[in-house]
Parts: C-alpha cells; sequence; structure tokens
C-alpha cells in the first residue's frame, strides 16, 4: 500500500486505521499525597515526561475538581494565567493542553480523540479510565467506610486503610500554589483526627505501644498540640517509662515555649507533677 501512488487509497486506508475499535488505555493512578506521581499503563511517568509546567498544574487541577465535573475554559485560564488578558492566554490554554495530552498519551496520533480529556461546550474534565484512581479519593472513601462502620474492628481497619494512603501532604511540592491550600489544610486536619482515633482505640485496647506510635506521628505533623503530648505522657506512665515520659514533657514545654512563645496549660502542668508522683 505504501508503495502505491494512489493517495486517496492511502488516505482512505488511514481513516479506516484510525476508525478501528482500540483497546482501552489502562487507568490513570494519580498519587497527590506527598510526592506527585501518574501511573499509567507503562509505567510511572517520569519527572521529564512534564515539557509545560502549565500542562501540569491543569491536569493537576482538573484532576482535583473532577467530583465537581467539568470546569469552564475561561476558570483554567485564569488559574494559569492570574489577571492576564483572555485573548492572549487562550492560545497558551490550548498550547498547554496539547502538552497534556502528549504527555498522558503519548502515542497519541493527531486528531485522535484522548482516551482520557474530554470537553463539552467550553468546559473541560478528565476521566482516570479504567481502573483509574487517585488516592485523595481513596482516603476520601475508607473515611466514609470508617465513619458508617458499627463494629469498631470494621471502622479501625478502615482508618488503617487510609491512614496508609497518606503519604504526605496534598501537593507538598507545590507549596505557594494558592488553590492547593484548602485542600492541603483540609486533608491535613482529617489524617489528623484519623491518628487521634487511631491511637485512642489502641489505647483502650490496652496497645500501648500502638497507641504511642500513632501519637508520635500526630506529633510530627502538629508539634504544638498539647493533649497528644498528655496522651503521650500518659502512655509512658501506663508502660513504666517515666524516663520517656519525662522527656515528653520537655519537648512539649520546649516547642510550645520555644516557638510559640507562650506557656504550657495548667491541666498540661498538673498531668505532669501528677505522673511525677505516681498518680493519674
Amino acid at each position: 500500500m505504501q508503495r502505491s501512488g494512489n493517495s486517496g487509497l492511502r488516505q482512505a486506508a488511514s481513516h479506516l486505521l484510525r476508525e478501528l475499535p482500540k483497546a482501552s488505555p489502562r487507568g490513570l493512578q494519580v498519587h497527590f499525597f506527598g510526592k506527585f506521581k501518574v501511573v499509567n499503563g507503562t509505567g510511572e511517568l517520569p519527572s521529564t515526561a512534564w515539557k509545560s509546567r502549565k500542562a501540569k498544574t491543569l491536569f493537576q487541577y482538573l484532576i482535583h475538581s473532577r467530583p465537581r465535573g467539568y470546569t469552564n475554559k475561561e476558570i483554567l485560564m485564569e488559574l494559569l494565567w492570574p489577571e492576564e488578558d483572555p485573548a492572549i492566554t487562550a492560545k497558551r490554554f490550548h498550547v498547554a493542553l496539547a502538552s497534556l495530552r502528549k504527555t498522558i498519551e503519548p502515542e497519541i496520533e493527531r486528531g485522535t480523540p484522548s482516551a482520557f480529556i474530554s470537553r463539552v461546550g467550553e468546559s473541560y474534565g478528565i476521566d482516570l479510565g479504567k481502573q483509574g484512581w487517585t488516592d485523595t479519593e481513596k482516603f476520601t472513601e475508607e473515611l466514609r467506610l470508617a465513619g458508617e462502620a458499627e463494629d469498631p474492628e470494621r471502622s479501625i481497619a478502615h482508618l488503617l486503610n487510609a491512614e496508609s494512603v497518606y503519604s504526605g501532604d496534598f501537593l507538598q511540592e507545590e507549596p505557594y500554589s494558592e488553590w492547593c491550600l484548602e485542600a492541603r489544610d483540609k486533608y491535613r486536619r482529617d489524617y489528623l483526627q484519623l491518628l487521634k482515633r487511631i491511637a485512642t482505640y489502641y489505647e483502650h485496647q490496652g496497645s500501648y505501644a500502638r497507641s504511642i506510635e500513632y501519637c508520635n506521628k500526630y506529633l510530627e505533623v502538629d508539634g504544638y498540640a498539647e493533649d497528644i503530648y498528655r496522651s503521650l505522657m500518659t502512655l509512658y506512665w501506663q508502660t513504666g517509662d517515666k524516663f520517656r515520659m519525662a522527656r515528653v514533657f520537655k519537648r512539649c514545654k520546649e516547642n510550645i515555649t520555644r516557638e510559640l512563645n507562650c506557656g504550657l496549660s495548667d491541666e498540661t502542668e498538673l498531668l505532669y507533677r501528677n505522673l511525677l508522683a505516681g498518680r493519674q
């Protein structure tokens, strides 16, 4: 066929090949917590695959806002080029969109509809594809199931699943991107709350070592939570480890007085004195 001089035949054949049904690509797996990464059918996309920072931001925003449906083009242009002339940024937007398509579908042919990006009027959205997922949606779903479970054992299982998904702040590599701030704070609050629930569960079970583990995880994120320091002091006291109990109090006092420039609460001071005296 390639040797044939009939260009019309070649064009028709090329059209037929494009119209043949193709196997659906494997869904995209998107990690927002900690290090941002995208996994497709061939493995993790290397950071060098993103030729355009604007395309990467566009992808992240569309994925994050996916549960709310399609996003209008003007909102996306304002996100990428705030307060610039839409007449100028419209062309830049389509360049970023084309770059995004090429990044997540490297083999896509010109003129072929994207398997993931869709458009309705002037609005755009992303479908993650078959078996696609995001870690933020998994995290939220596990929290929902934990809240609905009446059996404490089933609830703690879902909380532990959610905890395992959270590997760091939401898009921690983008500390100054304003659109990330609200989501980052919400996920962090949810994470801290689930750590507290897990620690409380293990304390009630008498599994003090596990409770201590999750209290320490909490303090790695929020080093000023006096209630967690009090729980940790009590846990060490219950295990008979007065040395570590005293170290926790010292750490609490240093963090709060040095960093926040204020004294400890009377409750924390009183608890420490009582524990030193051998009473809770």
